[in-house]
């Protein structure tokens, strides 16, 4: 997960440059944040925000305040976001109806890229890490098109 901003409107609203989760929960940001609707990586958000891991198991015992406290940040975070939605967070950025945009780095870096005006950064604290991995195994029996039907 990154964090895209509109380094055009902050600079022009005189705002803060994005650097962690902390962020987010800005009141200077509140409707101006699209957001990938993916439960594992917006609570994994709050629990980085909270100082705790991404892959906390037990949040009661790992979390200070625990499950209370997660759902309430949780709360404040979709007062300040204004859309969750995995397909269309980054159009949302991309003719300014939101000045952040947080989701997958194989989605926003492309979208840096043909945009103008735009700075994207890992939040200090941290972020999710995925692969997608996929294995061709050399001594194959069998064709690889019958494998794959």
């Amino acid at each position: 997960m990154v964090i895209a901003y509109k380094t055009n409107k902050f600079q022009k609203h005189k705002l803060a440059p994005i650097e962690d989760w902390a962020d987010l929960w800005r009141p200077d940001l509140a409707g101006r944040i699209s957001m990938v609707d993916s439960p594992r990586e917006v609570v994994g958000a709050v629990l980085k925000y909270m100082g705790a891991s991404y892959n906390t198991n037990d949040i009661n015992a790992e979390v200070n305040g625990g499950r209370d406290a997660v759902k309430h940040n949780l709360a404040l975070l979709a007062k300040q976001v204004r859309l969750f939605d995995s397909s269309n967070y980054l159009k949302a950025f991309g003719v300014g109806d939101v000045w952040v945009a947080v989701g997958w780095s194989s989605d926003i870096i492309p979208a840096a890229k043909r945009l103008s005006n735009v700075a994207v950064v890992v939040p200090k604290s941290g972020a999710s890490l995925w692969a997608d991995l996929w294995v061709l195994i050399k001594l194959l029996s069998l064709p690889f098109q019958v494998l794959i039907c």
